[in-house]
């Protein structure tokens, strides 16, 4: 209730205490005095905003929750990719020591050979290009350690893989969540659908974000920004309303106390008039 109106009621009440209210006047104050119904439509308007400030806020943070989730999933596949990368490079050189072995391993075979006598490998009585020893090859010792190493980065990759495919699927279900969350929130039903068409917007059904733009951001965060500020802006107003309301019941009651007695009042010198005038009509 603004001031012009508790303006209004004070000087209807000032008149009913002097020369009473027409029936117009009468009427008119009883529409403003009911400043109850309007509050209690204010305070009903209040909640519902508040209530739908509260569902942004809501969204805010499980959107938040899910970027973090998003930023955990990339560090897993930064571990996975490296971890393969680690796995390939040590099976190289388990590969290239394991082959440089047995090459070792056939030439010192070779060293025992006598041309005549039977080859423990191949059974051949003759050995015409028997296998040199090599240098450098590694010893059993240190093949076995890089069998152990190689062995090691695979069990790594393995549960690095697990891990990202954990976490990713964390990421899906969340993001399925918050698209459905999203959808309600920008009020993604058909007559919704054709009043956005109506009003010219761009923004449709069809381009609910996925997990990347979820992840990223986009028109429909900029979307959901704009309308907390239009919430918070409603509800500063309706704070406002409601008090001025308040302001008008507190009147009304004042005024319910007084109005009554000032219409007696008012009747009695009616009636005294009245008589008077009989009086001096009789005389």
């Amino acid at each position: 209730m603004d001031a012009s109106r508790i303006d209004r009621i004070n000087e209807l009440y000032h008149k009913s205490q002097s020369v009473g209210l027409t029936d117009e006047e009468k009427e008119e104050q009883a529409k403003l005095e009911r400043a109850g119904e309007q509050r209690e439509r204010l305070l009903r308007e209040q909640e519902k905003a508040g209530e739908e400030k509260k569902a942004l806020q809501d969204f805010g943070a499980e959107l938040a929750a899910y970027r973090s989730l998003g930023q955990e999933l990339q560090k897993a596949q930064e571990v996975y990719l490296a971890a393969v990368e680690k796995e390939e490079r040590l099976g190289a050189v388990y590969q290239r020591e394991n082959r440089a072995f047995l090459d070792e391993q056939a030439g010192i075979l070779a060293e025992g050979l006598e041309e005549g006598r039977v080859c423990p490998v191949c059974g051949s009585l003759h050995h015409p290009s028997p296998a040199r020893k090599s240098e450098g090859a590694p010893t059993e010792a240190q093949l076995r350690k890089s069998e152990a190493a190689f062995r090691k980065a695979q069990d790594e990759t393995r549960e690095a893989s697990a891990e990202a495919a954990k976490k990713k699927g964390g990421v899906q279900e969340k993001a399925a969540y918050l698209r459905e969350r999203l959808a309600g929130l920008l009020k993604y039903d058909q007559a919704a659908s054709e009043e956005s068409s109506k009003a010219g917007r761009t923004f449709q059904p069809e381009g609910l974000p996925g997990a990347r733009e979820l992840f990223l951001g986009g028109a429909w965060e900029q979307e959901l920004g704009r309308r907390y500020e239009r919430l918070e802006e409603r509800l500063s107003g309706l704070t406002r309303q409601i008090r001025e309301e308040e302001a008008g019941i507190r009147r009304k009651e004042e005024l319910g106390r007084e109005i009554p007695g000032a219409e007696e009042k008012s009747r009695r010198i009616q009636e005294e008039l009245s008589g008077l005038r009989e009086r001096l009509a009789a005389a």
